[in-house]
């Protein structure tokens, strides 16, 4: 071998090297950056959302809804912040994970405490979303030490009728936004189920179950 295929080999093998590091530079990054304002933004909403209850226990109904509004266009904007921004990290995906579950379950307890009745007669319903949603969090945590965060297409469907749902609901405008977002809750927490089951490795943003098929393995 000739001096400068040598070099030109040592080249080669010193690039292979580097783009290594910084591949394992932005994998480290990816997981350990937190300081971005999508992150902030979930983690304002992970403070606030225990407000709802205390709201709802006053019997502050207005309160509940305008905090609600304004906790839930929050997870729709820190979203959008992290593409526009290219602040999408694994580690703001767990951190959306644990404020939308926080705020989910801050929800369901004041929608219990200012709708009781309306959620006694819709219990069926009410049920099996809340169990699905539950079973989904649980399968999660079991195979992987951690919330799933997919935020599929569905979930985010989900997202926005449980949004409209909740605030009819207070609200006393219609039952039947409830009724529908339940049924979508429990189609986007099977997907879920689905997608822990067959994907070995925690993953975030994934768009279908359909889109990790061919890569279950």
């Amino acid at each position: 071998m000739t001096s400068s295929e040598k070099r030109t080999t040592t080249n080669r093998l010193d690039d292979t090297e580097t783009r290594g590091r910084d591949r394992s530079s932005a994998r480290k990054a990816d997981v350990t950056t937190w300081r971005t304002i999508p992150n902030y933004i979930g983690v304002t909403r992970l403070i606030l959302s225990p407000l709802l209850i205390l709201l709802a226990a006053r019997d502050l109904r207005y309160g509940f809804v305008a905090l609600y509004f304004v906790l839930g266009l929050s997870d729709w904007i820190d979203g959008l912040l992290a593409r526009m921004l290219k602040q999408r990290s694994a580690l703001g995906a767990r951190i959306d994970s644990v404020a939308d579950a926080v705020l989910n379950i801050c929800m369901i307890v004041g929608v219990w405490l200012l709708a009781r009745d309306m959620v006694l007669e819709e219990m069926p319903w009410f049920v099996v979303a809340c169990v699905s949603y539950a079973a989904a969090c649980l399968l999660g945590m079991w195979k992987y030490g951690r919330l799933p965060a997919w935020h599929t297409m569905t979930a985010k469907l989900t997202h926005l009728l449980v949004f409209v749902a909740v605030i009819c609901a207070i609200m006393e405008w219609s039952i039947w936004p409830l009724r529908i977002a339940a049924i979508s809750a429990i189609i986007a927490n099977l997907e879920s189920m689905a997608l822990t089951s067959v994907v070995k490795r925690w993953r975030a943003d994934v768009p279908s179950l359909f889109s990790v098929w061919p890569l279950r393995s």
